[in-house]
């Protein structure tokens, strides 16, 4: 008995309806059941609003723009960005590891116009 009064009131913390120990043995009077439903119902849909308040996390700095671009041309000819980086130096291991690489040509890390 106390077990099921501990999960009641751990229902009810939730915002779920209340559950009641006589609709749990279910001895056909139905009563309490439907009252136990309807009152948790009627107590969630006309609680009043609480003033909106923004979710989530605080907003964040934006990040630094990426001005450094690793460029390269394919084998096809085209000329591509394989990279978007805040400072060269962190352009410069990717630079290295796609000249070893071999597939594509052409490659360097300019500072793009924005």
């Amino acid at each position: 008995m106390a077990k099921k009064t501990k999960q009641s009131k751990k229902t009810v913390e939730k915002g779920e309806a209340e559950i009641t120990d006589e609709a749990n043995e279910g001895d056909g009077s139905g009563e309490s059941s439907n009252d136990s439903d309807a009152v948790g119902g009627e107590e969630q849909d006309t609680s009043p609003a609480k003033p909106s308040s923004k979710r989530g996390r605080p907003a964040k700095d934006p990040p630094p723009p990426k001005l450094w671009r690793l460029e390269g041309e394919s084998p096809e000819g085209m000329r591509v960005t394989l990279g978007r980086y805040v400072t060269k130096e962190e352009a410069e291991p990717d630079l290295e590891r796609l000249q070893e690489d071999g597939f594509y040509g052409k490659l360097n890390i300019s500072k793009s116009k924005e």
